[in-house]
Parts: C-alpha cells; sequence; structure tokens
C-alpha cells in the first residue's frame, strides 16, 4: 500500500514539473519576442512569406473560412513580469490579436495600412494572466469570409517596462465597419459609398442612397464646418486626383477635401447642373497619399447657414485628369521663373483675363477671404523674392501670400493708381517651406465684404534677391579719392594720396534696408602691379589685400553675420600715390547657411592625460571600459580633444555606467562652469550633456580628491552633435488657456485653465533651419496626457500619458521641424493642471 502511495505522489509531482511553468520569474527576463515559428491554423488560408524573430508577412483569402486563424509557437516561459505587448505593423487589410491562457483569452483588433503604425497594449495589470499564457493568435479580417489581405508585422514582443505612447487597452477596436477598401489593382478606385456624417452629433446632413447616387440635403445653423466623410483605406500610391461628379443647390459654396497637412482640397461653387471638382494630389509622397483615410465633403462651406442639397454621382481616385489648370512649371535651371495663368479659388468672386498682362475683375458680396491662386510645379527654393508689378484703383488694397510647410509671408499693397513694383522677400522662410511653395495667393480687398473692382497684374516673377550697390561710395574724409560714373553702371576711382596719407580710404555704409543680406561680392579692375586692400565691415577678420594683374579682374565674396559696410585703401600703407581702378559692381545677396552637422559617434579615441592612471579597452559592442588605478593622483585625467571634422559642435552627450557610490568629475573644454561631480547609482545609467559655444575637448576624473583608489567605468554612449536649446519661448495659441513660467533653474511651468476649449495650443515656432529632431523632457501630474504635435502634422502626433512623477523623454523627427504644438489633456473641457518642460533641444540627426 505504501509503494502504491508513493507512485501515486511521484506522478502528481511529475503532473506538476510538466503541467506548469518554471517558478520565480526569471529575474533576467525583459523582454519576450513573439516573432518566428508561426503556423496556419489548419484552414490553409495564410500564406507566410516570412516567418523570422525579424519580421512575420503574410496574405490572407479567407474564402468560406470565418475564424481561420494563425498561431504561435508555444510559450514556455514564465511571462507575468510583462507589462505591455508592443506590435509594430503595416499593410492592407485588419486582424485580431489574441492572447491565449488556457480557457481565458484577451484581445485586440488592429485596422492595418500601408503605413506602418505602432501600438503599445498595456499589460500592467495582467501579471496571473500572463503567467498562464501559452500562444498567441492572429486572425485576418476578424469575423468575415470572402476578405483577402497582406501584414507585415515587425516587432511584436512583450517588454517588462511600462506602455507610455501609442497606449491600447485591452478589448481595443479600430477596424472601421463602414470603410470603402480599394482591391489594390483597378485603374480607378470609386469610393461613392458609405458616406457618413463626420461628426454623428450635427444633424446638418440627411443622407440616403439612390440608384447609386447619393443625395444629400443640407440645413445649416450656425455650424459653419460641418462635413460629411467617406472613409477609404488602401494602397493609393498611383493615384493623383481624388475627384467627385456633383450637382447642387445653385451658389452653394462646395469644398472636397482629400488630405489634411498639407491641405489638399478644392472649392467650388455650384451651378445646379452636374460638375467636376477634383483636387490635385499628385505632390504627396507615397506615405502620405497612403495614410489618406477618408474623403471631406462640406455644404454651404464655411457659412453658418444654408438650405439645399447636393449629388455625389461619383467618387473616384485616378492617376490621370484634366483639371483644366494650367500649372506654371519651373525647370530648375532658369535665373528667373514668371508666373501666369491665375484662377479664382472657388468662391467665383474673380473674373479673370489670362494674358500678357492679367486682369482681374472682383466682386466679393459676402466672402471677407476670397482669392485667386497661380499654382505652381517645381522646386523654386533657390529664389531669394518675387517681385510683383501691379495697377490697380486708388485707394484699394490687396494682399499677396505664398505658404508651405506651416510657413508663410504677406505682402499689403495699396494702390496708387499708377503701376506699382513691390517685392515679396522670401529668404526669411525656412527651405522647407520654399520646397514646399506650389501657389501664389492674391486676395482683393483682403479681410473686406460687398466690395468690387478691379486690377492689371503685369508681371509676377520669382528671382534672386540680389542688390547692385555699385555706386554707394564715398570717401573716407581725406579728400584722396574722386568717382566717376560710367554709363555701363561702373564707377572709376581716381585717387590721389598725399604724403601722410598711407591709410585714406573710401567707405560704404550699409543700412537697415539691407539687414536681410549676409553676402557681399565685389568685382574689381586696376592698373597691373597695383594693390588694394579689401574690408567689409571694417573688420580685420575680413580684410584682404590683392594685386592687379594685366587682363584679370578681382573678385572677393565675403559671408558673414549681417553687411554693414565696407572699406577700401589703394595701395595701402603707401604715400604719396596716385592712380585709379574702376569698381565693376558691387551686389548684396543671401546665402543660406549650411544646417547643422550630423551627430558623430566620439566613444573611442579616449586617452590617458599623461599620468598612466588609466587603461582603455574599445569594446566590441561599441562601448569603451575604462580601468584606473590612481596612485597618489588626486586628479588624474582622461581626455579627447575635437579637432578637424569633429570641431564645430556646441553639444556632448555621455551615458556612463559605473559601481553604484563610486563619483567622476565630467568637464567639457576643461571649463570649471561645466563641470559636474556626479555619483553612479545602482542599476541605473549616469546621461550628461552639455552645451557651449563650441565643445573641443572633453575631461574626465574618476573619484576627483581622492588618491589610491583602483576601479573601473564604462562610457557606454558619447556623442556629439549641434544643437539649439528651446526650452523657453513658448506662447498660448490665442485662446488664453495656457500661463507660461520660466523658472530660474531654466525649466518652464505650464499652468492651463481649458475651460469650454478641447484642443487649446501652446505653441513655439522655431527660427533655426535645419534642425530635424526635437527632444522634450517632460513632467507632469500623473494620470494626466499631453498631446504633442511637431510641427502642427498629425501624422507625427502622439499622445502621452504621464504614468510617475519621473521625466517623460519624447523625441520626434522629421525632414526638418519647424514648430511645435502641445495640448493639454485633449479632447477634455473644463480641467485646469500644469505641467513642466524640463528642456527642449532641437538636433541633427543624420538618417539614411
Amino acid at each position: 500500500m505504501k509503494h502504491k502511495i508513493l507512485l501515486l505522489l511521484l506522478a502528481l509531482f511529475s503532473f506538476v514539473l510538466i503541467g506548469c511553468k518554471e517558478d520565480p520569474v526569471p529575474e533576467d527576463l525583459t523582454e519576450y519576442n513573439l516573432l518566428g515559428g508561426w503556423v496556419d491554423g489548419g484552414d490553409g488560408v495564410y500564406t507566410l512569406t516570412t516567418n523570422s524573430e525579424a519580421k512575420l508577412a503574410f496574405t490572407y483569402d479567407k474564402g468560406e473560412h470565418e475564424s481561420a486563424y494563425l498561431e504561435s509557437a508555444e510559450i514556455k516561459e514564465d511571462l507575468s513580469g510583462m507589462k505591455k505587448l508592443t506590435i509594430k505593423l503595416k499593410g492592407m487589410g485588419a486582424i485580431k490579436v489574441e492572447l491565449i491562457a488556457g480557457n481565458e483569452t484577451k484581445e485586440i483588433s488592429l485596422n492595418v495600412v500601408p503605413n506602418e503604425y505602432s501600438y503599445q497594449w498595456n499589460l500592467i495589470d495582467d501579471g496571473e494572466f500572463l503567467k498562464k499564457l501559452d500562444k498567441v493568435r492572429i486572425t485576418g479580417a476578424p469575423g468575415k469570409t470572402g476578405a483577402t489581405g497582406n501584414v507585415e508585422i515587425s516587432e511584436m514582443k512583450f517588454y517588462n517596462t511600462e506602455a507610455l505612447v501609442d497606449i491600447i487597452q485591452t478589448g481595443f477596436n479600430n477596424i472601421p465597419d463602414n470603410v470603402n477598401e480599394y482591391d489594390g489593382t483597378s485603374e480607378t478606385f470609386n469610393f461613392n459609398s458609405k458616406w457618413e456624417r463626420l461628426v454623428p452629433e450635427e444633424e446638418v446632413y440627411t443622407i440616403t442612397v439612390e440608384d447609386g447616387i447619393t443625395k444629400v440635403s443640407v440645413e445649416k445653423s450656425g455650424e459653419e464646418w460641418a462635413c460629411i466623410q467617406a472613409l477609404v483605406k488602401g494602397d493609393f500610391t498611383k493615384f493623383n486626383y481624388v475627384v467627385a461628379k456633383v450637382k447642387g443647390t445653385e451658389g452653394q459654396p462646395f469644398i472636397l477635401k482629400a488630405f489634411e497637412n498639407p491641405i489638399m482640397e478644392t472649392k467650388v461653387t455650384l451651378t445646379g447642373e452636374e460638375q467636376y471638382v477634383a483636387v490635385d494630389i499628385s505632390g504627396l509622397t507615397a506615405e502620405q497619399k497612403n495614410s489618406i483615410n477618408k474623403i471631406l465633403i462640406f455644404g454651404f462651406a464655411g457659412l453658418p447657414t444654408g438650405s439645399g442639397y447636393f449629388e455625389i454621382i461619383e467618387a473616384f481616385m485616378t492617376e490621370e485628369w484634366d483639371t483644366g489648370i494650367v500649372k506654371n512649371v519651373y525647370d530648375g535651371t532658369a535665373e528667373t521663373f514668371p508666373i501666369h495663368n491665375w484662377y479664382d479659388a472657388g468662391d467665383s468672386v474673380y473674373t479673370i483675363a489670362n494674358d500678357e498682362e492679367t486682369v482681374f475683375e472682383y466682386n466679393k458680396g459676402n466672402s471677407e477671404w476670397a482669392r485667386a491662386e497661380s499654382y505652381i510645379e517645381g522646386d523654386i527654393s533657390r529664389f531669394g523674392k518675387i517681385v510683383i508689378e501691379i495697377t490697380g484703383e486708388e485707394g484699394k488694397k490687396v494682399m499677396f501670400k505664398v505658404e508651405g510647410a506651416g510657413r508663410n509671408v504677406e505682402k499689403h499693397i495699396e494702390f496708387d493708381g499708377t503701376k506699382q513694383t513691390v517685392e515679396i522677400i522670401l529668404t526669411t522662410l525656412p527651405l522647407t517651406t520654399l520646397k514646399a511653395i506650389d501657389k501664389v495667393m492674391v486676395f482683393a480687398a483682403p479681410g473686406e465684404k460687398e466690395v468690387s473692382g478691379t486690377f492689371t497684374l503685369h508681371s509676377v516673377t520669382f528671382m534672386e534677391d540680389v542688390v547692385d550697390v555699385t555706386l554707394d561710395w564715398e570717401d573716407g574724409g581725406d579728400g584722396a579719392y574722386t568717382f566717376v560714373e560710367n554709363e555701363d553702371g561702373t564707377l572709376t576711382v581716381n585717387y590721389d594720396k598725399a604724403a601722410g596719407q598711407d591709410w585714406a580710404l573710401i567707405k560704404a555704409t550699409y543700412g537697415e534696408e539691407y539687414a536681410r543680406f549676409n553676402t557681399i561680392t565685389i568685382v574689381l579692375r586696376g592698373t597691373a602691379g597695383k594693390t588694394v586692400l579689401l574690408k567689409p565691415n571694417d573688420q580685420g577678420a575680413l580684410e584682404k589685400s590683392f594685386t592687379f594683374e594685366e587682363g584679370e579682374d578681382i573678385t572677393y565674396t565675403v559671408t558673414t553675420d549681417i553687411v554693414t559696410g565696407y572699406v577700401v585703401f589703394a595701395e595701402a600703407g603707401t604715400s604719396p600715390a596716385e592712380g585709379s581702378f574702376t569698381i565693376v559692381s558691387v551686389t548684396l545677396s543671401f546665402v543660406r547657411p549650411e544646417g547643422p552637422k550630423a551627430e558623430a559617434d566620439i566613444n573611442k579615441d579616449w586617452i590617458d592625460n599623461g599620468d598612466g592612471v588609466y587603461t582603455v579597452t574599445e569594446n566590441e559592442d561599441g562601448t569603451v571600459t575604462v580601468d584606473y588605478n590612481k596612485g597618489n593622483k588626486e586628479y588624474p585625467a582622461l581626455k579627447q580633444v575635437f579637432t578637424g571634422e569633429l570641431a564645430g559642435y556646441n553639444t556632448i552627450t555621455l551615458v556612463l555606467r559605473g559601481e553604484a557610490g563610486k563619483s567622476i568629475i565630467l568637464k567639457p573644454n576643461d571649463n570649471w562652469e561645466l563641470e559636474k561631480n556626479l555619483t553612479f547609482e545602482e542599476g541605473k545609467d549616469l546621461v550628461f550633456t552639455a552645451r557651449a559655444s563650441e565643445i573641443y575637448s572633453m575631461i574626465i576624473m574618476a573619484e576627483g580628491g581622492t588618491k589610491d583608489v583602483t576601479g573601473s567605468f564604462t562610457i557606454v554612449e558619447a556623442k556629439l552633435s549641434c544643437t539649439e536649446d528651446v526650452t523657453k519661448g513658448w506662447v498660448d495659441n490665442g485662446d488664453g488657456v495656457y500661463t507660461v513660467t520660466e523658472n530660474e533653474d531654466g525649466t518652464v511651468t505650464v499652468d492651463y485653465n481649458k475651460g469650454d476649449k478641447e484642443y487649446p495650443a501652446l505653441k513655439q515656432e522655431f527660427q533655426f533651419e535645419g534642425y530635424n529632431t526635437i527632444t522634450l523632457v517632460l513632467k507632469g501630474e500623473v494620470g494626466k496626457t499631453l498631446i504633442l504635435k511637431p510641427n502642427d502634422d498629425w501624422q507625427l502626433e502622439e499622445t502621452i500619458t504621464f504614468e510617475d512623477e519621473e521625466e517623460f523623454v519624447y523625441t520626434a523627427s522629421a525632414e526638418e521641424i519647424t514648430k511645435m504644438i502641445i495640448m493639454a489633456e485633449g479632447g477634455t473641457k473644463e480641467v485646469t493642471g500644469s505641467f513642466t518642460i524640463v528642456s527642449a533641444v532641437l538636433s541633427f540627426v543624420e538618417t539614411e
């Protein structure tokens, strides 16, 4: 009997070992990768094209198998310490992800689109469930039959850290059930179905469908921008136009909108007859096209009231379409670029006669900001100004405007009844804005209603912003020089220097009207063997001496921060002397400064300063191990000096790891004002950043002030970068919601009282060019949220939640960062609170 009991106990013990997972949780399990080892559930619905630990890619064709699934490899680890599941995916379709632990499941459902999206599934309270987790399933097009799709998952990994961005909860489902989905192959994509109100509660539109035509009645009473939407989904890369064939109440302002940022929309006035409305999206990148997820239509657009109807007879995307608009195409090489071909922008305010000269007649009615436009194709960023020749009725006004990438420049003109020449200076705009300019706009009587009139555009020309100042010279006061202005525009300078007039000079002064220029070019011609000393800005660092050669002109160009003047000495340091030379030309121009230098890895070439204290080992993983034996030295140094390609950086960042309790002195530029004495903590890396006008060296001293100690530390990372501190300079966007306090410690406290505002903004526009990355360090109240929106671009937008009282580090990159928008508790009214901007830094990170 005892023998039988023993066998039974052994069997039970074996069952426990086999049926239960390892316990306790492995302390070193910080993440768990689900990729690799996936299999079709048995229905043959899925074709796996990549099934590795780096990527899972598959197609599905559901047929009649509504519940067909893919299944992961068996999970044998105890994942109770995991707090989130990160999923990154793209493609076309939809998936359900199920976590399965015995009979218990948890799931999310994800819409899959061509651009990659990332999700962090919050599992912080699901430790007991994760302890029993044994497999994961993916179902394509959940709940549907006959559906096809393709999915590529680049990350599917559990982490033991909390979800902080792109957070979703169990049960999350963003799969639309009323989307028009492109099949990926048809020549056009027809989406004239499933129209609905964008805001269901706004009872402006009543939508019915009859014989394939969408019929919409409109009754507006205060909702100026109420609209309807058709959700769309697909790879739209090949399409260049969004087109609708419509018919509606005569005189109704009507907008078809395809994209938000940059705004891609077309406004027309309905005629009561069938007409086509087309939005040109050819200027969007493939990524932008594939992010289009809805098409909007606005009836009685921009008006608070209106009663009538419109019909959507057709709605489709197509590769080719004749919009009737002739664009001005810049070839990329011409030194000037005149534009013609002007069009009313949709309010039917302007009657335009396009000819060698363009005549505008306007009758504005109730349209304060009605405009005409001339469209541009090509990169016009080489040009520095637009020169406009125009004639209008005395006392009346127009405004010209160009814009792009969130920036614009305007020029107001008041007519005097004669032909006027005005300039719009473009050099103040960032390069990204110039590259994005696709039209020039003109507003007659801007901001006014019920006015009419006429004006004539003689010419509108993009050109380089260069000013000729050849003749703007005077004697320096010694009476040694005289000037003769020649018919060809050159200036002859005669000089007769008496004894003692060794340094007699001529000079030019450039006032505030030339403050936008940073470059001056002078061309001189003179007698062979004679000399001139040229001194831009009367600045010694810029001066240069030249000797004339037979048949050769002297050309000297200088770029500096600002050009304020010029000094020229003939035969400098010599008297008496006489002769002449010719100033062929002097021009002022603007040369756009080079952008910031790319970040540089400097975690190598560290050396002992000469005391033989430090031994440096460069490791294969890019880190550097530093061993030290200080002997009788208190402050021996490890150092690195930055010259050559490493010169010119203004920021250094170090990440260090060492024994808890040990100290380290960090001293950029061997400068005590930048010096920090830091102490290592258990399990934490030290992150040190310092800025100066230039970082030219770095000193590290282990356990400074202490003799006869040994030890080691690791330089995990060391980088030089060009940055701009933009922690200060934040302003309320105009709603009076945010109060900004700049603190003595360099941080910024932001208090807010939102009242009835859902999305009021705190903003900063950056005057620095070439920076493509922004890093914010933020602190806030636990549970509160911030919407962070670089460049006011929804594609870059992220919502973060303060999970604890620790600092939150946020980084975003774009082609160029030109502005930053922050919205506290977006979508919520009647709340108050505060947060702290610990730091905000622009940098340039080189991309592949």
